[in-house]
């Protein structure tokens, strides 16, 4: 197997699946939006998140961001840039809502796996 065909590579399909299953534990369609709840629902989102995505055992760094927003008709535009390896980093983005807010979750992962094997002088 070549570097970065399979498990060095960003999985996004894995990482949106760990994504959904931690907002699922911390969310749920009757919570009512509370600007003094967001600070918690926040914390225990993105380290629900971490621990999700830690125990699929993959060499990656990661950067998880949540962003709520009341659900009262107002437009939400999310924008990022990265500079990175795009054949080993990514970056997964899970939407969830409720009658009277939404949340954004990011998680940007960077690859700790950044030095090709050496490959044999003269093949």
């Amino acid at each position: 197997m070549e570097f970065g065909e399979s498990s060095d590579a960003f999985f996004t399909e894995d990482c949106h699946n760990a994504i959904k299953n931690a907002i699922a534990t911390k969310m749920t369609s009757d919570l009512a939006f509370d600007s003094n709840s967001v600070i918690m629902w926040s914390k225990a989102i993105i380290d629900a998140s971490l621990r999700e995505l830690q125990s699929l055992n993959r060499a990656f760094k990661y950067v998880v961001t949540a962003t709520f927003m009341q659900r009262c008709g107002a437009g939400f535009i999310k924008f990022s840039s990265t500079y990175w390896d795009v054949k080993y980093d990514g970056l997964c983005t899970v939407h969830w809502q409720n009658s009277t807010m939404q949340c954004t979750v990011t998680v940007y992962g960077f690859s700790l796996d950044l030095d090709p094997p050496d490959e044999e002088e003269g093949s």
